[in-house]
């Protein structure tokens, strides 16, 4: 048990704002004080350096962020197009607690890249793909992105059959660069993937190959130029298609390289019949097929036998209504893998109707709407491949293993105190039965103090949070609260960030802190996420109307508060659509999406759209010899903003729409539509889909299909369409909504002691009025002394109210912070034996952190990073303290304290109150007394 015996020294000031100050007296970006000496802080993350086979290891068993930022029509890529739920934390929580800790998230880039401007990179795109990489980040995922679809059988830009293949490769390293440059300073756990199944229009294998290893090559000196963490990072390249066989059987090489052994070799796995063929012909799973793949899987020890290790970017089977089928092949899939320095990523498409008959052929395993399992029999099987031990040749496993649950366990230890930036080993014991073949899972409370996977505790910010351990059968489970505290370093660290900024819904900044100690580094937590959020490295992200606070911390426990206001910028009720046109012209080998001028709408009406192939035609339509409107998938009506890349969904909660007169090259066509329909799809877009769709019928009678290549009947070369529509029912998101802010005033901060011997205390803001219903965020600014443990607090009875844990001897402001910028601050004095102290006096196990160089390095000379430092266990750490340490018995110094030589019957004086008379701070004490516990 902890124990605390301390003086604990309480003074309330009040620095109390007015509710409803004008938000201009802090313009963004304005500091609190104009510091002089101080730097940018380091925003290069601390990058382990791990060996092929420890990256296997904590890669764990990967799963596919599949139709998602991969999504396209005619390589416009949208989030929600081919699956409708947008991914949130939740969703990659949901990902990681079922098992699963590698992220590969595919991105078709598309037309999301200006060929008329250097090739740039959509801004807002690339920014969502980083919002889901930090989401896995937050976990201490691995996450995997690539450029997908772009490279897709020919039909995208990545053409490695092009009679200009310079100018693809030119296009190809300048979006590595600028992809490369965004993430360059995120650490070890996210990996670049090349390219995705890429391959020529015939059977020129060797030709392919060639030109793959070509763009491979760009690939991993583009990559490394940009500099920072790039320098040392896993990457990871295929051969032609991605293909088990092409890549082993003819002469792939991996690409050179300026670091050794950081490069894995990609590839997928699918078998046509059994996992791809959507018939109910081919549904078993047999021990002939297995024994084949062991042998398919075997021609992969050509490059891991040489110490390569092997990423299965893709694996699966739809679903045929054989779920037992498909658990032996997944297991069988993951055993050969777990036993080969191989990571496998299931794919999962995301979207899925158990009510089809005969079946939807779906690939799901996550409901990411219900962020539950839809198939978790399929998951387990799985882990069940990654986790137990057994033959390589896959003979022990059978179709319809029976699943012998876990009954008990217990976790290694209740408590941990851990430093930040620390890792900690830890596994459960005593499991009961000894024969089951049950997997423990492992999950966090709060990733922002510490992660977790397969009981690999890391340290990532100053609190405390619940790790807990659960059978996936039966959901047996245990817990251990986990303490962090602040590393060792300077104690003279400053910090200075913007006291405001002023954000518009869906935009984002940095917080870019300065600090005079260009070493440390931050970590950040918003006070409300629905609103805001922040990356790893300080991105802030505006989510919707309203205020939060995002508090900087450094390693050693300095830390500083922004007020964001998040607002809608101007024209929020109005929107951008335009007429889209699908083609799928396979003369032409052009299968790309062009659009027609837009109109601005912001109401119910009447209005008119049109396509003129020859004002409306982009260039490289142009250049591919389009000129009419003929061989298309679709034409349409969308949100222009969507189409560009600037919007994620529409602003719209409700639209009908209804066609009222089509016309083209003068000849009106014959409307089908009887009555308006949503213009709205599920995932709140404004996508028509029609008039004309060669998949799902079109809205009017003069339309030919052939092989999903649409026509119009009796025209020919036609070059215009005009649309007249009508919309009703329109409502904007959020109109009418009134979100005037509360009048809150914090009058006084009071001090209540709540159980000494754990360092508790309760830290009380008084509120007026009573009955707000905002609620108060508390921010300590010396973390490495106290930290607040769940600091957003509602009022109740004019009281809001949270809990501080002491750390160590100190001093820290705390302060009390109201939507309308009314703040208090209390400051909190804290002497004598501390938990973490006497953890480390008694036990031993407050496991530090590596020390770690976050230097600025140039992006042409980053310094090679520290070794991966190997995970402490409590005795190990016992016996460094024993070794280090010459004091008495009972005068131990923990390797991780402040210095403070812990002494036997420490004087205590404990606070049981603090009142306020006639404005005067009274702090009541009681006597000092002796520490029996540590006497003895």
């Amino acid at each position: 048990m902890r124990k605390l015996f301390g003086r604990v020294c309480a003074v309330a000031t009040a620095a109390v704002m007015m509710a409803g100050t004008v938000m201009a007296q802090l313009p963004v970006g304005v500091y609190a004080s104009d510091d002089k000496g101080l730097v940018a802080a380091a925003t290069q993350q601390p990058f382990r350096v791990l060996t092929a086979q420890e990256m296997v290891e904590e890669m764990g068993a990967g799963w596919n962020l599949g139709n998602t930022m991969d999504g396209h029509t005619g390589f416009t890529p949208n989030e929600t197009l081919w699956q409708h739920v947008e991914t949130t934390k939740q969703v990659i929580k949901t990902v990681h607690d079922n098992g699963f800790n590698t992220v590969r998230i595919p991105v078709t880039w598309g037309t999301m890249i200006d060929d008329e401007n250097g090739y740039a990179v959509n801004d807002k795109w690339i920014s969502r793909v980083q919002d889901i990489v930090d989401y896995c980040i937050e976990q201490d995922m691995y996450v995997i992105v690539n450029i997908h679809h772009d490279g897709a059988e020919q039909t995208g830009w990545l053409r490695i059959a092009s009679d200009d293949f310079d100018s693809v490769k030119e296009k190809y390293k300048a979006v590595w660069k600028q992809i490369a440059k965004r993430f360059k300073d995120y650490d070890e756990h996210l990996i670049f993937e090349s390219m995705n199944e890429v391959t020529g229009p015939g059977n020129n294998i060797q030709f392919d190959m060639d030109r793959v290893m070509e763009l491979n090559q760009v690939f991993v000196d583009t990559v490394r130029g940009t500099g920072s963490n790039n320098a040392y990072r896993w990457l990871s390249v295929p051969g032609r298609y991605t293909n088990i066989t092409n890549t082993t059987q003819y002469d792939f090489r991996l690409p050179e390289d300026t670091v050794e052994n950081r490069l894995f070799l990609s590839v997928h796995y699918y078998n046509w019949l059994f996992g791809l063929a959507e018939n109910t012909t081919y549904t078993e799973w047999t021990k002939d097929m297995t024994d084949e793949l062991v042998a398919e899987f075997a021609q992969l020890e050509k490059f891991t036998s040489q110490g390569v290790p092997v990423i299965v970017g893709e694996y699966g089977a739809v679903d045929k209504r054989n779920e037992a089928d498909r658990a032996y092949h997944y297991e069988v899939v993951n055993r050969i893998c777990s036993t080969g320095m191989i990571v496998a990523c299931y794919w999962d498409n995301g979207e899925y109707d158990l009510t089809k008959e005969p079946t939807d052929y779906n690939f799901t395993l996550i409901d990411r709407e219900k962020c539950e399992p839809v198939y978790p029999d399929l998951i387990a099987a799985i882990l069940r491949g990654k986790y137990l031990e057994g033959p390589a040749d896959c003979s022990d496993l059978s179709k319809g293993t029976q699943i012998v649950p876990i009954t008990d366990f217990q976790m290694e230890k209740d408590e941990l105190c851990i430093e930040v930036g620390a890792l900690y080993e830890t596994s459960v014991k005593d499991v009961l039965p000894e024969d089951t073949n049950d997997i423990v899972l492992w999950k966090t409370d709060d990733p922002s103090v510490a992660t977790v996977y397969d009981g690999r505790i890391r340290a990532r910010g100053i609190g405390t949070t619940t790790i807990t351990a659960y059978s996936q059968k039966d959901g047996v489970s245990k817990s251990m609260t986990v303490t962090v505290i602040a590393g060792k370093g300077a104690e003279d660290i400053e910090l200075s960030v913007p006291e405001q900024l002023e954000l518009n819904a869906d935009s984002y900044t940095y917080i870019g802190a300065q600090t005079n100690d260009a070493k440390e580094y931050f970590t950040y937590r918003s006070s409300n996420e629905d609103v805001v959020t922040v990356s790893r490295t300080g991105k802030v992200l505006a989510k919707t109307d309203g205020v939060a606070y995002v508090t900087t911390t450094s390693s050693t426990g300095k830390s500083a508060v922004t007020r964001v206001v998040v607002g809608h910028k101007a024209g929020a009720n109005e929107i951008s659509l335009a007429v889209n046109v699908y083609y799928n012209d396979n003369d032409n080998s052009y299968f790309s999406n062009e659009y027609g001028r837009p109109i601005t709408v912001n109401g119910d009406g009447t209005y008119t759209l049109t396509f003129n192939c020859d004002e409306d035609l982009s260039d490289d339509a142009a250049k591919a010899g389009i000129d009419s409107l003929s061989h298309m998938t679709a034409i349409y009506i969308k949100d222009h903003d969507v189409t560009l890349g600037e919007a994620k969904k529409s602003k719209l909660s409700a639209c009908n729409i209804m066609y009222d007169k089509i016309v083209v090259d003068g000849t009106e066509l014959t409307i089908t539509q009887t009555e308006p329909k949503s213009a709205l799809k599920s995932s709140g877009i404004f996508d028509t889909n029609d008039p004309i769709n060669s998949w799902d019928g079109s809205m009017v009678e003069e339309v030919v299909v052939k092989k999903h290549v649409a026509d119009f009947k009796d025209i020919e070369n036609p070059k215009t369409i005009e649309i007249t529509f009508t919309l009703s029912g329109m409502e904007f998101e959020g109109a009418g909504e009134e979100n005037a802010a509360e009048d809150v005033a914090i009058e006084s901060m009071e001090l209540e002691v709540v159980d000494n011997a754990d360092g508790t205390y309760s830290i009380i803001a008084k509120v007026t009025p009573e009955n707000a219903t905002e609620k108060i965020y508390f921010a300590s600014e010396d973390e490495s002394v106290a930290a607040i443990s769940q600091p957003l607090a509602a009022v109740e009875n004019g009281k809001a109210q949270v809990l501080a844990n002491a750390f160590k001897i100190g001093g820290t402001k705390i302060t009390a912070y109201a939507e309308g910028m009314a703040t208090a601050e209390i400051l909190l004095g804290v002497s004598g034996i501390t938990p973490a102290e006497s953890e480390a006096a008694s036990v031993g196990d407050i496991i530090p952190a590596p020390e770690v160089d976050i230097s600025h390095e140039t992006d042409e000379q980053p310094t090679e990073p520290q070794s991966e430092t190997e995970s402490t266990t409590p005795e190990e750490t016992q016996t460094s303290l024993e070794a280090d340490n010459t004091s008495e018995p009972g005068q131990q110094t923990s390797a991780a304290s402040s210095g403070a030589t812990l002494s036997t019957g420490a004087a205590v004086a404990i606070i049981v109150g603090v009142v306020l008379v006639a404005g005067i701070v009274v702090v009541i004490l009681l006597k000092p007394k002796k520490d029996k516990t540590t006497e003895e």
